[in-house]
C-alpha cells in the first residue's frame, strides 16, 4: 500500500515490482494499493507536512502526512488480506475493530435516562462530570468507584477496559454506570459491571 503522491518512496517503482512480480512469479499473494492524493505516511494521523535533511532522496526532502480516507481503506484491506491470505475469518469487523468496543457492552439497565444527569449516584462534582462525558465520542465509558469517585475514557474501542484499568491503579473498585449512550448501572451491586464481568468481543472469555 502507497500514497500517490508519495515522493520519498515513489509508487511508479513500486508498480513496476508489482509488475515484475505478477510476470515472474503469477501466484505469489502480493497486492498492490496506490490511494490517490496520499503521501508517505498516509496511515497516520498526523498533518501533511514537509521533512528535510534526508539522505535518502534526491532533494533531501520529501512530504510526510496522514489522510484519513486512505488510513481508514488501508486499515480494512490490510485485515482483509491478512484475513485471506491465513484463511481464517475476521474477528471483528472493521467496523468493530476501530469503531466499536472491543468488551461486550452491558445490557441497558432502565435505572435512568442517559441524559438524566441528576440520577447519577454521585456529586454535583462527578455528576458535571458526566455531563461532560456525554459530550464525547464514542467508543466510551463512564464508571463510579465505591467511595464516589468516577473515571471515564471515549473516543476508543478499549474504552471499558481503560476505565477499568485506572480503576485498578487507584486500587478503587469500580462498576459501570453508562457506556456510550446507554445507561448500565444497576442498584443491586451483584448485578453490577464490574472489571471481572467484563468480556472480549467474539471470545466469551475474561478480559
Amino acid at each position: 500500500m502507497i500514497g500517490e503522491l508519495d515522493d520519498w518512496t515513489r509508487a511508479p517503482e513500486c508498480v513496476t515490482l508489482h509488475g515484475r512480480l505478477q510476470k515472474s512469479k503469477a501466484n505469489t499473494p502480493v497486492e498492490l494499493v496506490v490511494y490517490p492524493g496520499s503521501y508517505h505516511g498516509f496511515d497516520g494521523p498526523g498533518p501533511v507536512g514537509q521533512m528535510e535533511g534526508l539522505g535518502n532522496t534526491k532533494t533531501g526532502k520529501a512530504t510526510v502526512g496522514g489522510n484519513p480516507a486512505a488510513r481508514e481503506a488501508s486499515h480494512a484491506c490490510m485485515f482483509e488480506f491478512l484475513s485471506t491470505q491465513l484463511g481464517q475469518p475476521l474477528l471483528l469487523s472493521h467496523a468493530q475493530r476501530f469503531k466499536g468496543h472491543h468488551y461486550v457492552v452491558p445490557s441497558v439497565s432502565g435505572f435512568a435516562a442517559a441524559d438524566d444527569t441528576a440520577a447519577v449516584p454521585l456529586s454535583d462534582a462527578g455528576k458535571a462530570r458526566y455531563a461532560h462525558f456525554r459530550t464525547l465520542p464514542s467508543p466510551k465509558a463512564f464508571a463510579v468507584t465505591e467511595k464516589g469517585g468516577w473515571y471515564f475514557n471515549a473516543g476508543e474501542p478499549e474504552a471499558i477496559a481503560t476505565t477499568f484499568q485506572q480503576c485498578a491503579r487507584a486500587k478503587s473498585r469500580c462498576w459501570l454506570y453508562a457506556v456510550d449512550d446507554q445507561v448500565v448501572w444497576q442498584p443491586d451491586v451483584a448485578a453490577r459491571a464490574d472489571a471481572a464481568s467484563v468480556r472480549r468481543v467474539g471470545t466469551g472469555a475474561p478480559r
